[in-house]
């Protein structure tokens, strides 16, 4: 990664490759950055520091001895609730289901049928198995990851009810401030918000706001 953003030659898959973008479509090389690893596991932890990075992104809150670093950043996705809302509410479902959706994607990946464990899980996957042939079903599963549901997972995230609030961090503001708290406490610098649904900068606003509190 260094040496592509120096505007060096490296191999990847065994052939040449190089960052040859015109100017005006990305900075001069070399670029010089801090690089981060989205690391997992002592392997992922062991490559980070091999590598000198600055910092780590983890999906879940450091426990102890995970990291040891002066920059630590978590991936979090959900959403603000709004007085009187809960997991009936449409705003709720369209900014907190592409998190839940997300998970049912890994889960079938990585382990296929057990996907019908889940609530409407099974009628999730007929969908999928009816949509796409096997050895082209991995290219439509993500689709809308992390950002928008599709058709089959608004279906799944309906079906999931209340538990559609239990990944990532979706709560009232207090909750999401003590939340805050709890990582800095672990060794937590920054997080990573991924907002979703229709009123992206609503949802931006929201969380700003009760980080703050």
């Amino acid at each position: 990664m260094r040496a592509l953003l120096d505007g060096e030659v490296v191999e990847v898959d065994g052939r040449p490759c190089q960052m040859t973008h015109l100017p005006g479509f990305a900075p001069a090389r070399p670029i010089d950055v801090p690089l981060w690893v989205a690391a997992s596991g002592p392997k992922g932890f062991a490559a980070a520091r091999e590598l000198a990075a600055l910092g780590v992104v983890m999906t879940s809150v450091p426990v102890d001895g995970d990291h040891g670093w002066e920059r630590c950043a978590v991936l979090r996705f959900g959403t603000v609730l709004r007085p009187g809302e809960d997991h009936t509410s449409p705003r709720v479902i369209e900014a907190a289901g592409p998190g839940y959706a997300s998970i049912v994607h890994a889960v079938w990946q990585k382990a296929g049928t057990a996907v019908d464990a889940m609530p409407g899980g099974k009628a999730w996957r007929t969908s999928l198995e009816a949509e796409r042939l096997e050895r082209e079903r991995h290219l439509v599963v993500h689709q809308g990851h992390l950002s928008r549901l599709t058709e089959r997972d608004r279906d799944v995230v309906v079906a999931a009810g209340s538990a559609i609030l239990e990944p990532g961090w979706t709560g009232d503001a207090a909750s999401i401030a003590a939340r805050f708290d709890e990582a800095g406490a672990a060794g937590v610098t920054e997080v990573v918000y991924v907002p979703a649904g229709p009123d992206i900068p609503g949802e931006l606003r929201a969380f700003a706001q009760a980080a703050r509190s």
